[in-house]
């Protein structure tokens, strides 16, 4: 071969060389950006989670408070005692619940509210 040819093939392959390492580069550049993406996808999922997780949260807690609602109403309902009203007085009125009942009710308020 004559020198020309080799310093040819030289200089090709050092050519071959620096793009085989540029290729290298720019699959380790690759992998980096879907590492990164991997990250921000998991961080998106994460917070999809917790805003799934803070509106059940709000739920729960609207429930157990229109559940505080209904209880309390039930304790201080009342009805017209019929038998001490005289006809075209004020009404007599008697509690709905017995002192068992209110204290079953008083007893799931309590219990509630520690769920709160």
């Amino acid at each position: 071969m004559s020198e020309t040819k080799v310093k040819r093939v030289l200089t090709l392959d050092k050519e071959l060389k620096e793009v085989e390492l540029q290729l290298k580069k720019l699959e380790l550049r690759e992998k980096e950006l879907e590492l990164k993406l991997k990250d921000i996808e998991t961080r998106e999922k994460e917070a999809s989670i917790k805003n799934e997780t803070d509106r059940l949260d709000n739920t729960k807690s609207n429930l157990l408070v229109s559940q505080l609602y209904i209880l309390n109403w039930m304790l201080e309902s009342a009805v017209i005692d019929e038998e001490k009203s005289i006809l075209g007085s004020e009404p007599k009125l008697m509690r709905t619940y017995d002192d068992d009942e209110i204290d079953i009710i008083k007893g799931k308020v309590f219990k509630i509210l520690n769920k709160m």
